[in-house]
């Protein structure tokens, strides 16, 4: 490996240290969970399509700031806080649908109790959230993410709503391009072709080298998740990891749709 490159895989490592440094960032203690998940139950805006002001953006974000605020007394940033409610109810999801599959076990002590102390605090959740049958750890991971994006999508919905009743928006017409003849597919395959799938290649000379690189990452974080022990914190790391693994990739459909709107 040459010098140039030495410095590229250097820089890459640095990189995701920092990003994991910022994931763990995500771990909170107990207190604050707690006192964030009161406030939570206490703002029905957040989570009760029915109440008056679900729909009403500025409420939910009076609401979300003042949570942040009260969250600066843990010295935790004001960043995570959607994406900490987010995580719980996912996790509240996850955790009820593997007790209620257990109800029918013949042997008692199969039953599923779930023991986080956090789950109880969440039961106004209950008439909110849709529970899912798992088949696998795998499928229970995606019910999780995919009651994420559920969540995120409604939240939108209700912002793009509350933004439609207060100001109309304006249709924007999109650009009409003279063909060109001499324009061949393989270009136009490459101009829209989204952005994101064009950063591996910046730091790679070839296929193999970007493959080392993917496999050298992969290592450096089962070496970093072994050496953590604690089974809840190493459970809420791998939560976090996968959080954010979902989010880079809503960002790219982002892009791509954007590229074809734009198209």
């Amino acid at each position: 490996m040459d010098k140039v490159s030495s410095f590229i895989f250097l820089w890459i490592i640095i990189n995701l240290l920092i990003q994991l440094f910022d994931l763990l960032q995500l771990i909170w203690p107990k207190e604050a969970i707690l006192e964030m998940i009161a406030m939570w139950k206490n703002n029905e805006c957040l989570y009760n399509p029915r109440n008056r002001f679900y729909h009403k953006k500025k409420c939910r974000n009076d609401v979300l700031t003042e949570i942040a605020e009260r969250m600066k007394a843990y010295n935790i940033k004001v960043g995570p806080n959607q994406n900490k409610l987010q995580y719980l109810r996912g996790q509240f999801t996850r955790e009820l649908a593997k007790a209620r599959e257990s109800q029918n076990a013949v042997n008692p002590d199969d039953v599923y109790v779930p023991c986080t102390y956090w789950f109880k605090e969440l039961d106004f959740l209950l008439d909110y959230v849709k529970v899912r049958k798992e088949k696998s750890n795998f499928n229970s991971l995606q019910q999780h993410y995919s009651q994420f994006e559920e969540d995120t999508y409604e939240s939108s919905q209700a912002h793009e709503s509350d933004v439609s009743a207060e100001e109309p928006i304006k249709k924007v017409k999109r650009r009409h391009h003279t063909p060109v003849a001499s324009c061949s597919m393989k270009n136009e395959e490459v101009v829209v072709e989204p952005e994101v799938n064009v950063l591996p290649h910046v730091f790679s000379v070839n296929k193999t080298s970007s493959n080392e690189k993917d496999e050298a990452f992969c290592n450096f974080i089962k070496s970093e998740l072994q050496t953590i022990t604690n089974e809840n914190v190493r459970d809420e790391l791998v939560e976090t990891i996968t959080l954010a693994l979902f989010e880079a990739k809503k960002k790219q459909r982002m892009y791509a749709h954007a590229a074809e709107q734009y198209y």
